[in-house]
């Protein structure tokens, strides 16, 4: 977004959790964001879906066979998803930072949950981040079952993937 949008965004932020933020606290907290998202393994998770036409049926020498194959296949993006999901006696309520959705022929084939993490983790830490990964693979693996059960999909068919956006790693916890 553009510098006044930002600050719309940064005012609102403020108001939220009750504490002022300049406009420098604003850019340089923009500027640190746009360059965690432009490290490789941040781009790649991030990379637009392929598209049906990027993909080849298992028969290309059927036009017929390979245009509606192209028809019935789609991807779906979804941010800031929230949802409700029973657990046993227990009731699990989140919000799924980005899901993508592979559909065929309108139903649901994959699926793949992506958590922004923006934990401070030293370079030099990999313990530390080993420890994050592992406090929220929990968090993402209730994501699953949330997204198996709203998309009638089986769990193994449901990518988990942790984008930890100091260190610039993406992390498949699947």
């Amino acid at each position: 977004p553009d510098g006044p949008t930002r600050h719309r965004i940064a005012a609102g932020i403020a108001r939220a959790e009750a504490h002022p933020i300049t406009t420098e606290q604003i850019e340089r907290e923009w500027a640190t964001l746009e360059a965690q998202l432009e490290r490789p393994e941040i781009l790649a998770a991030l990379a637009r879906p392929l598209r049906a036409s990027d993909v080849e049926p298992s028969d290309p020498g059927n036009d017929k066979r390979h245009d509606e194959w192209h028809e019935e296949w789609h991807v779906e993006v979804e941010r800031e998803l929230p949802f409700l999901h029973r657990q046993g006696d227990t009731l699990v309520e989140g919000v799924i930072d980005r899901l993508v959705l592979e559909r065929r022929a309108g139903q649901v084939v994959s699926a793949q949950v992506i958590d922004y993490k923006t934990d401070r983790i030293p370079a030099d830490d990999p313990a530390r981040l080993d420890e994050r990964i592992a406090l929220y693979s929990a968090q993402l693996r209730s994501y699953r079952d949330a997204v198996a059960a709203l998309y009638t999909i089986s769990r193994e068919r449901i990518r988990l993937t942790l984008l930890f956006l100091d260190v610039g790693r993406a992390i498949d916890v699947s």
